[in-house]
């Protein structure tokens, strides 16, 4: 499986955390006993600090300004199940596999949440992915490869 990464470019990240599962259990008297049952998930909040729409937001992302781009990833990866995409920590610079946290948003919402408290993100694990990686992998696109069949040796 591939997965799509989300392009943060011009985006503010405004928080960086992670959170710990830990089993304890109180005897009392101060007395507990502790376990992490993870190594830790990450969450994030990213931000524009732009106006909504604005022709400021230049370059524009994939053709769209940042809160449509942003809108049209969220509805994508939620029709699509809540598929997981990577997004880059800004600070270990690893490529996470996240998830959006809200699962229902309007596009006023959306707008008013990533231009004041921020949007949120957290990280997700699947089988069949490593998390996180070092860099984003390149997919080679139909378009790259040479067409073997045709040329001075083909047809």
């Amino acid at each position: 499986m591939s997965y799509d990464r989300l392009i943060t470019d011009g985006f503010l990240f405004t928080q960086t955390g992670v959170k710990f599962s830990i089993l304890s259990a109180d005897f009392g008297d101060g007395l507990e006993a502790a376990a992490t049952i993870d190594s830790g998930l990450r969450r994030w909040t990213i931000k524009i600090d732009v106006l909504p729409d604005s022709a400021s937001q230049v370059p524009l992302v994939d053709g769209q300004t940042r809160s449509e781009y942003l809108w049209n990833f969220f509805c994508a990866s939620k029709q699509s199940g809540n598929y997981p995409f990577f997004i880059e920590d800004p600070k270990d610079g690893q490529f996470y596999l996240a998830c959006f946290v809200d699962d229902e948003l309007s596009y006023e919402v959306l707008c008013a949440k990533i231009y004041s408290t921020g949007l949120q993100l957290r990280q997700r694990r699947v089988r069949d992915q490593v998390s996180p990686i070092p860099s984003y992998p390149i997919i080679d696109v139909p378009g790259d490869v040479p067409d073997y069949g045709a040329g001075e040796y083909g047809g």
